[in-house]
């Protein structure tokens, strides 16, 4: 808004003249230009999932079986395993060879979400729920992915009243947007991903046992590269070749030597 003071002859301040501009419409616009970002992200990552370079190692092949066993079922998947063990990408795998490979994923990143803001984001609010909601009802990303898969990432950053509100949707599969009265059904296969021991947090008392056990139906971990060294020069292999084919330069290896001391 544009705030304009119209000043007496003697200098005080008569009254301040405000345009002000109805964001609704914006957020909007942002929200579904976030949703189509995510689709894009998707569909080009199902693509690729053949060329994935997830690895060869025994540990690999057997999250791979296990990948196999639980896509085409609806069960909710945890995921765990440290930042940077490609969590998002074994729940990408896990989508494509579901039955829901060609509906909507949603990648929701739990730490990014102000509490403030959670219910509306997920939940979408209603025409006049709150100030700046004057125009029309907004669908929260939930709704958004409804009939496909949403992936709560890091899940072990939401504070206890979000654990609250998660806990409910997973158990009566609905949600009721911010300022609404009735309850809108959703059908989404519930995906979540933590870098943290989720069963430890529950015993310090930092994260909801009910939830944990909601989550916790089928559990994939990610083992670290340093577990799996096997693995390293076909990830190194695989990310030089796709650096080289976007920069369009020549082909590119690492020397023995060097390889021998990453391998160590």
């Amino acid at each position: 808004y544009v705030c304009v003071p119209v000043y007496y002859a003697d200098g005080e301040v008569c009254f301040v003249d405000a345009v002000v501009r109805d964001l609704t419409w914006t957020m909007q616009m942002r929200n579904q230009i976030r949703s189509l970002e995510h689709q894009l992200k998707y569909e080009h990552s199902r693509k690729a999932t053949a060329e994935n370079p997830s690895g060869n190692c025994k540990q690999m092949d057997h999250i791979k079986y296990l990948i196999g066993q639980v896509a085409r079922s609806d069960a909710t998947v945890l995921i765990t395993g440290e930042t940077g063990t490609g969590k998002e990408v074994v729940a990408r795998e896990i989508v494509a060879k579901s039955n829901r490979a060609d509906k909507p994923y949603m990648c929701i990143n739990c730490s990014a979400i102000p509490e403030t803001l959670f219910e509306s984001e997920l939940f979408g609010y209603e025409k006049g729920a709150f100030t700046g909601a004057l125009n029309k009802r907004k669908i929260g990303l939930l709704e958004s992915a409804n009939g496909g898969t949403v992936l709560l990432d890091e899940v072990e950053s939401l504070p206890m009243i979000m654990q609250t509100k998660l806990l409910r949707v997973l158990q009566e599969r609905e949600i009721i947007r911010v300022g609404g009265e009735g309850a809108v059904k959703i059908d989404i296969r519930f995906i979540a991903a933590s870098n943290r021991d989720l069963k430890a947090m529950v015993q310090e008392g930092t994260f909801r046992e009910d939830l944990y056990y909601r989550l916790n139906v089928f559990t994939l971990n990610v083992p670290p590269l340093r577990e799996r060294s096997s693995d390293i020069a076909l990830l190194i292999n695989h990310f030089l070749d796709h650096f080289v084919a976007s920069l369009g330069r020549g082909p590119l290896r690492v020397t023995d030597r060097a390889m021998d001391v990453l391998l160590g």
